[in-house]
């Protein structure tokens, strides 16, 4: 995967439309019967694509409205500034960031609001303190389990007139790199109004390796109306195959017979040479590979299994295997 904001790297695959990041398990593609496709984080979909092919993953995916939180942004149109009425009543309130992670150690933060940052490496003394005339950061916190805040004053920032209509918040998070912490972390943002507590909403982060923190985790805008918006823009990520060197070997399918009657039948693999028989189960080669791309099917009859089953090819060129309550197909291979 490449050109996207997500997850990007080598995914690989034990199905052909299940897929899982190779660098981060939460990360996953899977593919519909219907040939629309998922790009997914925790099994919530941050991109999509439509169409397709129903045992085929590539292709360009659009990221969902969720999914472009992934990529933060503010607006591009501005608000119209409130005229001033030194009577009017204050309409912005006190912004809350705290930030949580477990299982690794030592997220770095990073919270802009009027162009100062709250933050190790942004702002001085790591042990926290005011950041600017409006930001408290409670420190730098090295340890597993966090958490780091950071508190924003809103009114204060609008009785100086540095807000009017609206407020933009950006937060970052990178793990220090010398830490070896990875995996994802979590962003909980209330915003109290005079005499309206708010409700703790959670984000998902995704950080990356950089210190000072510098990867965007999330956007918000805060409206003199009391709303707070996670904004961002729209992405793309494509899918391409990597396509393996063609190598020399057989695909065989593993048979458990007990008594005379197959009581089990796995997956069909692909290895060097046939695998031995072991117990009850035996191996029947399917096709080989002559190692330059072609695959060459062994069996266009029945094979039969003892005395009590067969493998036949049907009219839809699978291959069934049936005994008792076993009904089990595979794609035939053909050259």
């Amino acid at each position: 995967i490449s050109d996207g904001t997500a997850r990007d790297g080598l995914f690989t695959t034990t199905n052909g439309v299940d897929f899982v990041s190779v660098l981060d398990a939460d990360w996953t593609i899977v593919v519909a019967a219907d040939g629309s496709s998922e790009y997914r984080y925790n099994g919530v979909a941050m991109a999509i694509r439509a169409t397709g092919l129903n045992d085929d993953a590539c292709g360009i995916y659009a990221s969902t409205e969720l999914g472009k939180r992934l990529n933060p942004a503010t607006p591009e149109d501005d608000p119209e500034p409130l005229e001033y009425d030194e009577d009017a009543v204050n309409p912005f309130g006190i912004l809350t960031l705290t930030y949580n992670w477990s299982g690794a150690p030592d997220l770095d933060i990073g919270v802009t609001f009027l162009d100062l940052t709250a933050g190790f490496g942004h702002s001085f003394p790591s042990t926290g303190g005011p950041v600017g005339p409006y930001m408290t950061w409670t420190g730098d916190n090295t340890t597993s389990g966090g958490p780091e805040t950071v508190v924003i004053d809103l009114a204060a920032a609008w009785d100086t007139g540095d807000i009017s209509t609206f407020a933009d918040v950006l937060a970052d998070a990178d793990w220090f790199p010398n830490a070896g912490g990875s995996g994802p972390a979590s962003l909980t943002v209330t915003y109290d109004l005079p005499g309206a507590p708010g409700t703790p909403v959670t984000h998902l982060l995704h950080p990356g390796q950089i210190t000072p923190a510098t990867t965007d985790a999330l956007s918000l805008r805060i409206l003199a109306d009391g709303s707070v918006t996670p904004t961002g823009t729209d992405w793309t990520a494509t899918v391409r195959a990597i396509r393996r060197v063609p190598v020399a070997g057989v695909v065989s399918l593993a048979i458990t017979e007990t008594a005379g009657t197959v009581t089990a039948a796995a997956d069909p693999v692909f290895t060097a040479t046939l695998p031995a028989a072991l117990g009850d189960v035996s191996h029947y080669a399917l096709a080989t590979s002559d190692g330059t791309g072609g695959l060459k099917q062994l069996h266009t009859g029945p094979l039969v299994l003892g005395s009590a089953s067969a493998m036949t090819v049907n009219a839809a060129d699978e291959l069934e295997i049936s005994a008792g309550a076993i009904n089990y197909f595979i794609p035939i291979f053909r050259r």
